[in-house]
């Protein structure tokens, strides 16, 4: 099929190619867009896309018009980033399972390394990272359910020794809602901790079922997850841990892809901020409603820290991992 007359927009470009019921299958069938969707793109209904998203779009054009559909969608989204590689879009390959994190999404973390000062530096790469890695694991416009968390470890306060982890940064798609969930501390219960301790991945594909990952802590509709260890050399700065919401989740392809996203996670913490395995003595937290209770006082005790006459800390950054610390501290003597 050839397209007689240039049209003024992608979707308009779009639209004439599957307007032949053939195209139209074989679009829907190279893409992992079912045709509906193909016909709310053409037709402007679809109220957001990411523009990630048209990459396998562009992979399975036709190599002589490609230039203009890349050139039209630039037009409506400037930020889109074609791909030099029909194969593999976005990580995406022609039956839309995750391959690789996309080089843009490296050179991106990479700046962010090495530009961005050290106050900010763990917050921007860490939702830089688990952004891209949300979109890839779970992309529209099916997603299955999908939360990423960047997992720490705590110090204890009193010596060198890591008694327990925090989670610090967490996003996810329905049915999570990170806005309203109030991050927990592991330990030895939890399939992070296991990854943490061995420094080796945990992968568990049916939480209610496999014992060898019980007692452990997990949200209702969590059915499968994975922990992997973020690294550098022998020593061991926390972990990824990816949930999601389907039993079977983690194909080879996924692991291969949280794997790489979690060396890429390293860059978000300092050095200072790895510990040798012999250091990681962690121990079980109590449960979250236990958590969450002594969580209430945490900023009544951040304004108290502040605003002491004789403060021990320059701000309020420091003030918070002061009391992350102390609430550590008295959740782990809860559990002797």
């Amino acid at each position: 099929m050839t397209i007689s007359s240039e049209p003024e927009t992608w979707r308009q470009l779009l639209a004439m190619r599957i307007s032949d019921l053939d195209e139209r299958r074989r679009i829907a069938q190279l893409t992992g867009v079912d045709e509906a969707t193909l016909k709310r793109y053409a037709e402007g209904k679809t109220r957001r896309i990411r523009p990630h998203l048209l990459r396998p779009l562009v992979a399975t054009w036709p190599s002589e018009e490609r230039p203009l559909l890349t050139r039209l969608i630039l037009e409506e989204f400037p930020d889109f980033v074609p791909s030099d590689q029909p194969a593999s879009v976005n990580g995406l390959n022609r039956t839309g399972a995750p391959t690789a994190i996309p080089p843009e999404v490296y050179e991106r973390a990479l700046h962010a390394h090495a530009t961005t000062p050290l106050s900010n530096r763990f917050w921007v790469i860490s939702n830089l990272v688990l952004c891209a890695a949300l979109e890839q694991l779970d992309p529209e416009p099916h997603p299955v359910g999908v939360e990423v968390v960047l997992v720490q470890c705590m110090p204890c306060h009193h010596n060198e020794s890591v008694g327990c982890l925090r989670e610090v940064f967490l996003l996810g798609t329905p049915p999570w809602r990170t806005d309203q969930i109030t991050p927990l501390f592991l330990g030895a219960e939890s399939l992070s901790g296991y990854a943490v301790t061995t420094a080796r991945p945990a992968i568990c594909q049916n939480l209610r079922t496999n014992p060898a990952f019980l007692p452990m802590r997990m949200e209702a509709y969590e059915e499968s997850a994975v922990a992997y260890p973020l690294l550098q050399g022998e020593r061991v700065g926390g972990c990824l841990l990816v949930a999601a919401a389907q039993i079977d989740f983690f194909t080879p392809a996924r692991l291969q892809l949280v794997n790489a996203y979690a060396d890429l996670a390293v860059l978000a913490l300092r050095d200072d901020q790895f510990y040798q395995k012999q250091a990681i003595q962690l121990r079980a937290m109590p449960a979250t409603d236990v958590q969450q209770a002594h969580f209430a006082s945490f900023r009544r005790r951040v304004n108290e820290i502040i605003s002491a006459p004789d403060r021990q800390v320059a701000n309020i950054v420091q003030a918070e991992q002061l009391v992350w610390s102390q609430l550590a501290e008295e959740l782990m003597s809860l559990n002797p």
